[in-house]
């Protein structure tokens, strides 16, 4: 869990992230593991895989929303991380969508996804897809990308999936909604043959059955 504590969220929202995360706990299984990564500015790891959740609690309990918010650093931190082998790796991002002090820019962002495993799901909160995604990131010879282009783009390079929430609306069933997408979807695995092992490689999942909707991985970069 990457959770946005900016300035944007306070008061009645950040209660409900609270609880919506305690909720999100107790729907674990045994054998599922949880981590917390709360940001605004700076990155902070709140509870590791292992930790107690009593640590976890009162770690969580102390946060309070201020400062601007780093949403590209932390997902490239998020993605970068290393993750016990022979584990599925999900990744579930929590914000309003507008970064505004990253050093990390989208083209970085996208590549850092295309190189890591993890699936991304993300939950925009009171985002307005039009906005621009940040003020300050910009690529050269390229026009600023929108909120809404952005983390479809992100959901799209890792098979994960973009939820946005209104205001009142109850984070802890879009938390279980997302979990719920991730328990039900495949692993795949093949050998590639005869591909040159430099640069990005496009990936293509399609299946026999008409109006299915396949989400999956846009391509790899062999390591």
């Amino acid at each position: 869990m990457v959770l946005d504590v900016s300035a944007s969220v306070t008061g009645p929202v950040l209660d409900q992230l609270r609880q919506s995360v305690r909720q999100l706990k107790s729907d674990l299984g045994p054998r599922d593991r949880l981590k917390l990564v709360a940001f605004n500015m700076r990155v902070r790891r709140l509870a590791d895989f292992e930790a107690p959740a009593s640590a976890t609690d009162a770690a969580f309990q102390s946060l309070s929303g201020y400062g601007s918010s780093a949403i590209f650093d932390s997902v490239a931190i998020a993605l970068a991380a290393p993750a016990s082998q022979g584990r599925r790796h999900l990744i579930v991002l929590f914000s309003d969508g507008q970064d505004s002090s990253s050093i990390t820019d989208p083209e970085v962002l996208f590549d850092v996804a295309r190189r890591t495993t993890p699936t991304v799901n993300i939950v925009l909160a009171s985002a307005v897809p039009e906005h621009i995604a940040s003020p300050f990131a910009r690529s050269p010879g390229r026009a600023p990308i929108t909120i809404g282009r952005l983390y479809d783009q992100l959901a799209r390079e890792t098979g994960g999936i973009v939820v946005t929430t209104s205001p009142g609306e109850g984070l802890a069933s879009t938390f279980r909604r997302v979990l719920a997408d991730f328990r039900s979807s495949y692993v795949l695995y093949f050998t590639p043959k005869n591909v040159d092992r430099d640069g990005p490689h496009t990936l293509q999942v399609r299946v026999k059955q008409e109006g299915a909707d396949v989400r999956a991985r846009s391509g790899y970069v062999w390591k």
